[in-house]
């Protein structure tokens, strides 16, 4: 009894240790591919852009693409096909922050725009184009407060300019705030916010006094532009693993999304309610003739959906296509819910760019098994003879439609010269 008493205590004991072993796993787990990076201080970090896009239009640019200055040095940072085919590039800037050291104002360079560049500057102002800076893989963002005040909301990135009566207003200085969060070892840091706050500054430096005046585009007429800016550091309470919350809480249009998901929600069940309404109607008529055949001559003309027993097992016409769109029907489904279930365990995180569409393709590609084991099997089903006509369809049938579709608006996006616009080059660059 004794010894059967010390084994019980053993095995809670290794069950206690088990659980705890557990939990304290989960009190550290990070968004999985994606780990901290901690820096010292005075250590000199590079702020990098993206794309250049707006809500209002489809055609994302690059960041060079704008008239801001220029690093000494450009580097074009690697991608993934997932940023590849949303159009980011990522790419350097000239603007670089010392960690926990503030600058006051930094002037970068003058900027000559000709009456050309003016215009294109205030062309994508007018479609209120959002310049995306990053930094520690950490999007900008612009703090406001919601129309009754009550909430403080972000939005990524920074706007070009402002048009307030009818006027163009450039912005050309930038006050960055950088929270940060001390490491696990002493004297490191790790970054946990960035935001940044946006003004127009006229004049011939952009760390001139502050005046009530702003610069005014004008077009057709070309005008020198210095730009600047500034960098606080303060300390936040957010812990690193929990610093995209506010990106991912700050959604201003969650209101429309769930106004347009539950009226799709009431049309569908008004549309079903109506179908199965119509479906009844007819089955009680065609049930009550039914019955009355009973009665009646035997000879009595059969009505409705009686004809039609002898060609319900009956195959299509084109049986080869409808296979194919089966087939390719359940890849997408497959790859759909396998998408969800990586971002429910937190493998694409919005904090690694680009891993949606990326694994998305890939996983597409992957489930062309289990498309092509529907398609065989339905095909087998209408006793069709051509099964590598099938098979082949199956597998080129969908993915060719959307490539030449791709294919083709990518040539309206090269000629905007967009960076949305995929080279056969870039592509194999970023399979590889």
């Amino acid at each position: 009894q004794h010894y059967f008493i010390q084994s019980n205590l053993r095995h809670s004991m290794m069950k206690v240790i088990l659980f705890t072993f557990i939990f304290s796993s989960v009190h550290s787990f990070y968004i999985p591919l994606i780990a901290p990076v901690e820096y010292n201080k005075g250590q000199t970090i590079e702020i990098k852009s993206t794309q250049v896009d707006s809500v209002h239009t489809e055609l994302p640019y690059s960041y060079r693409h704008l008239h801001y200055c220029l690093p000494v040095k450009e580097i074009n940072y690697a991608e993934n096909l997932g940023e590849v085919l949303h159009g980011s590039r990522i790419v350097n800037t000239a603007y670089t922050v010392t960690v926990n050291e503030p600058t006051d104002c930094k002037e970068v360079c003058k900027v000559t725009l000709e009456a050309k560049q003016v215009d294109q500057m205030m062309d994508l102002i007018k479609k209120d184009y959002d310049v995306h800076l990053i930094l520690d893989n950490l999007p900008v963002a612009r703090k406001y407060t919601s129309p009754d005040g009550k909430i403080e909301l972000y939005h990524r990135g920074h706007k070009i300019g402002q048009i307030y009566n009818d006027k163009t207003y450039l912005f050309n200085f930038f006050k960055f705030k950088i929270r940060y969060h001390r490491g696990s070892t002493p004297g490191k840091y790790r970054i946990v916010g960035f935001e940044v706050e946006s003004s127009s500054v006229p004049g011939k430096s952009a760390c001139a006094a502050p005046t009530t005046e702003a610069l005014e585009l004008h077009k057709g007429t070309s005008v020198t532009v210095s730009y600047g800016y500034s960098v606080t550091w303060e300390e936040g309470t957010v812990a690193w693993a929990s610093r995209w919350d506010t990106y991912l809480t700050s959604a201003t249009n969650s209101q429309i999304h769930w106004f347009s998901i539950i009226n799709s929600l009431i049309i569908v069940l008004f549309l079903s309610g109506l179908l199965a309404m119509i479906m009844v109607r007819a089955l009680r008529r065609d049930i009550a003739a039914y019955n009355l055949d009973e009665e009646m001559d035997e000879t009595y003309e059969e009505s409705g959906w009686k004809l039609l027993h002898g060609d319900v097992m009956r195959p299509p016409n084109y049986t080869t296509p409808l296979v194919a769109l089966i087939g390719s029907g359940v890849q997408l489904g497959a790859t759909a819910l396998a998408c969800i279930v990586l971002s429910m365990l937190g493998m694409l995180s919005p904090a690694s760019r680009g891993s949606l569409i990326g694994a998305g393709v890939s996983l597409f590609f992957f489930f062309g098994v289990i498309g092509g084991y529907y398609s065989g099997r339905m095909y087998r089903t209408f006793k069709g003879m051509k099964w590598k006509r099938a098979a082949f369809l199956t597998a080129t049938m969908y993915p060719g439609l959307i490539s030449s579709a791709c294919f083709i608006l990518n040539f309206f996006l090269w000629h905007a010269k967009s960076s949305g616009a995929v080279s056969f080059k870039t592509v194999i660059k970023a399979i590889n």
